[in-house]
């Protein structure tokens, strides 16, 4: 009897070994590989605001993210998981709990540290497994930063026209709704303020006429940068924004410290511009030689296409114009094009794009060249080559 209660003892003792040995490499993996931050990409594993602390903030959050994936290299046991948040007077306000297995090894988590719920003070992320804690993970929250002034021009605004830029200078600008058109802001930080956190949290909110936040993106900054620039980019098209007053705004830690406001009106009726387009294939001093829609294949032949402009003061001389010439081959695909983009000065103007011929670039069969205005189809004419 007392040789079986001293085996007992000893399977007590070495299952009790065994376990704090388990726990003690779970403890490292889980310290080793749990992030805080204000935001994580879960696809990326990109953060922004890593850290252990966080100023408190409108719309701001606190994400956490373990990934047990080398624990379970060694582990093929299920894993039950629970994340709890505890506040600075030791209460829990927050807990997820989830299994993980060997084919998925995340964990993701997320409070708000809006001024309306957290108090500044010092908090803990506790991590249990099978309900027994593993790590404790301090974090602290900082008081709300407060700014009363606006910062004036930090925000400046482009318009993007697929891959060519145009600036608006205007202060105020007003931008016409396009297909395929873009609104870039680009911020340029010149006086960042005193603290002594390293990372300075910023974000853009783009809003729309009935003041709705519609896109919004964060950028971590370093406070020891001397200059820092930072842009983003809306689509403005016409199936995806209305026409109205809208404003970018600039956060810092969720307090706004600039804003630009801009106008977006209807799309321009490309079609006012009215144009002749001619196929030939030669064009000199302004004369268009060998029309035709039949061109020979050859080493060194081209196909010209003449594109003659009338009506181009219809928008005013300060519009800027947006032209693509699209040469589209016999499978129906796109294959070259030239971009022309300009100010309207008189009310003609001739466009010219060409395209060489040469048996190892093209084949036999129905062409097309396209003109293009604000990404609306203007001409279409179609050619032959044999």
């Amino acid at each position: 009897m007392k040789h079986l209660i001293k085996i007992l003892i000893l399977l007590i003792l070495t299952v009790n070994y065994s376990c704090k040995n388990h726990y003690k490499g779970l403890s490292k993996s889980i310290t080793e590989n749990l992030v805080l931050a204000s935001s994580i990409n879960n696809e990326t594993g990109e953060t922004i605001g890593e850290g252990t602390e966080f100023i408190i903030m409108n719309d701001g959050w606190i994400e956490a993210s373990l990934d047990l994936s080398e624990y379970f290299h060694g582990n093929s046991k299920d894993l039950m998981i629970h994340l709890d948040w505890v506040n600075e007077k030791g209460t829990s306000f927050y807990k997820k709990k989830q299994i993980l297995v060997k084919n998925s090894t995340k964990v993701n988590t997320a409070v708000s540290i809006s001024p309306e719920l957290r108090e500044a003070g010092d908090y803990k992320l506790n991590v249990y497994a099978f309900r027994e804690l593993i790590v404790s993970e301090k974090f602290t929250l900082l008081s709300a930063f407060k700014s009363d002034t606006l910062l004036k021009e930090t925000i400046k605004l482009e318009v993007k026209a697929n891959r060519k830029t145009t600036k608006q200078k205007d202060k105020s600008p007003i931008i016409h709704l396009m297909n395929d058109k873009w609104i870039k802001a680009t911020v340029k930080l010149k006086n960042k303020p005193k603290t002594n956190k390293k990372e300075l949290l910023y974000q853009l909110n783009w809003i729309d006429s009935k003041g709705k936040i519609f896109y919004k993106k964060r950028y971590s900054i370093l406070s020891r940068e001397k200059k820092s620039t930072f842009d983003c980019s809306v689509e403005v098209a016409p199936n995806k924004k209305e026409t109205g007053n809208y404003k970018v705004q600039l956060l810092l830690f969720g307090n706004l410290i600039a804003e630009k406001q801009f106008t977006l009106q209807a799309q321009l009726e490309a079609s006012k511009v009215k144009v002749k387009t001619t196929l030939c294939k030669e064009y000199t001093n302004d004369k268009k030689i060998g029309i035709t829609t039949n061109f020979n294949i050859g080493k060194n032949n081209k196909v010209r296409a003449i594109f003659d402009l009338e009506n181009c003061l219809a928008f005013g001389k300060k519009e800027q114009l947006h032209f693509k010439v699209s040469w589209v081959g016999s499978n129906g695909k796109k294959f070259y094009s030239k971009r022309f983009n300009f100010k309207a000065k008189e009310d003609k103007k001739t466009l010219v794009s060409a395209i060489s011929i040469p048996p190892k670039k093209r084949k036999p069969g129905k062409y097309k060249v396209q003109l293009y205005l604000f990404n609306q189809l203007i001409s279409e004419e179609e050619f032959r080559l044999k």
